[in-house]
């Protein structure tokens, strides 16, 4: 009996899902497909160069499985570079992540810092798998501490309208990547992540920056 292939936990996509030689039609060129796993391997390993264990312990996976995943990335990449073909990052095989997006009333709330309610989505090879509802009020303005709880509850990447500085510093040391840009319902901002639609890590304020609010004035 065939054993079922166990999904990855991928902490991040990338924006761009295409690369190829400058000045060559892409008509005109063969693809090399990276697997969104495959990369994860690359990111955790080349650009965080974290330790083989600590990639594979992050990924859910076996170390052999890892290693191989890190060669099969490592050669596909060299290939394209050398032989000059584009390369194509897609989904490849089944992937796990935990996505959280401030709300209010089912839509994505312009206040991430302020928001009372943080919707945390499950999505597997592409699907919203499941929606839990985490009551965030005590947390407002406490960016360490809402890093922290997002951190507990398997987070890995966090999606905003807009978000300041603090905020985002905090995710990120957290381990969670954030991604600006978000809007309407909680579907339709998953939708917009997995299509690569929406910024990475810029911070920014979805109304401007700092909030006036009669003579009390902060940022989210």
């Amino acid at each position: 009996m065939v054993r079922p292939t166990r999904c990855r936990h991928i902490r991040a996509l990338p924006w761009a899902r295409y690369y190829k030689p400058a000045g060559v039609p892409a008509s005109h060129l063969h693809d090399i497909e990276l697997t969104f796993e495959e990369l994860e391997a690359i990111r955790l390993k080349d650009y965080l160069d974290l330790e083989q264990a600590e990639c594979a312990q992050t990924m859910g996976v076996s170390r052999p499985t890892f290693h191989r995943l890190l060669k099969q990335a490592r050669q596909k990449i060299a290939h394209a570079l050398l032989m000059g073909h584009g390369i194509l990052i897609h989904g490849g095989g089944r992937y796990t992540m935990k996505i959280a997006i401030p709300t209010e009333n089912g839509q994505v709330n312009p206040h991430f810092g302020r928001s009372r309610q943080f919707t945390i989505v499950t999505v597997e090879d592409n699907q919203i798998v499941n929606k839990a509802l985490v009551d965030t009020a005590s947390y407002q303005h406490q960016h360490g501490r809402l890093a922290e709880l997002l951190q507990s509850e398997g987070v890995s990447v966090a999606l905003a309208r807009g978000i300041g500085q603090g905020a985002m510093s905090h995710l990120q040391s957290a381990g969670i990547n954030v991604y600006c840009g978000a809007s309407g319902t909680v579907e339709e901002a998953v939708a917009a992540f997995l299509a690569g639609k929406l910024t990475s890590g810029t911070p920014s304020c979805g109304c401007g920056g700092g909030h006036s609010h009669g003579h009390h004035r902060h940022s989210d």
